[in-house]
């Protein structure tokens, strides 16, 4: 197995913080449509 530097370790970190802050926002952002009744998509 090869071994991961710390800027490879930095950048999946990162990333996966990036997803899951873009997995909230379309959480928030559908929660806020179905509470005004309407389809968010």
């Amino acid at each position: 197995m090869p071994h991961l530097s710390p800027t490879s370790g930095g950048d999946l970190n990162r990333a996966r913080d990036d997803l899951l802050a873009r997995a909230w926002e379309y959480i928030e952002a559908y929660k806020a449509a179905k509470a005004e009744g309407r389809e968010a998509w």
